[in-house]
């Protein structure tokens, strides 16, 4: 059965780009479709083990997914391993980071541009994380399916908070505007 492992992602200018799709059992996949605002298909990026992570749009355009940078002319790879990595978010500080799943939590940040890593930080082990969140201040934020929430500092992943809240979050950290 076929069935879609994140959301949708979209660019400024109309383009879209999905990951995640299965297309066909045992272990195929489409990892990450790339659509022209018209919505036809750019480019696709294809496995046999199958990719989950979110798509995010930089503000080049530029896609990320797992541990890899993609150029949105051709999919071409700009840095990184096209496998590995899960949840994801995008700093306004030039920052990627990437849950890099497993049996022990880790969290990676990534020069955006470069793809050099800044830094890795192992979070206690709790279960697994939900999508990462960043603040204004590019802090980031960590809720675990056993009710913890965390908060990393940006410049070297140093926990500032870590804090059970409840018995089990469903979702990621949500950051008002004040």
């Amino acid at each position: 059965g076929g069935g879609s492992q994140s959301h949708v992602a979209v660019y400024t200018n109309g383009d879209s780009a999905l990951g995640g799709i299965r297309t066909q059992e045992p272990h195929g996949s489409v990892d990450i479709t790339y659509f022209n605002a018209n919505g036809t298909v750019r480019w696709q990026k294809n496995s046999t083990n199958g990719r989950t992570g979110q798509v995010i749009f930089g503000p080049d355009g530029t896609v990320f997914q797992g541990t890899g940078a993609y150029n949105p002319a051709d999919g071409s790879v700009k840095w990184g391993n096209p496998s590995g990595g899960r949840n994801n978010a995008l700093g306004k500080n030039g920052q990627y980071y990437v849950d890099m799943g497993g049996s022990a939590t880790t969290v990676r940040a990534y020069n955006a541009q470069t793809g050099a890593i800044l830094w890795e930080k192992s979070i206690p082990p709790v279960g697994g994380i939900n999508p990462i969140t960043i603040d204004s201040r590019d802090r980031v934020y960590l809720t675990t399916v056993q009710g913890y929430l965390f908060v990393l500092a940006p410049a070297d992943g140093a926990i500032l908070l870590q804090q059970k809240i409840c018995d089990q979050f469903f979702s990621s950290a949500v950051i008002g505007t004040n």
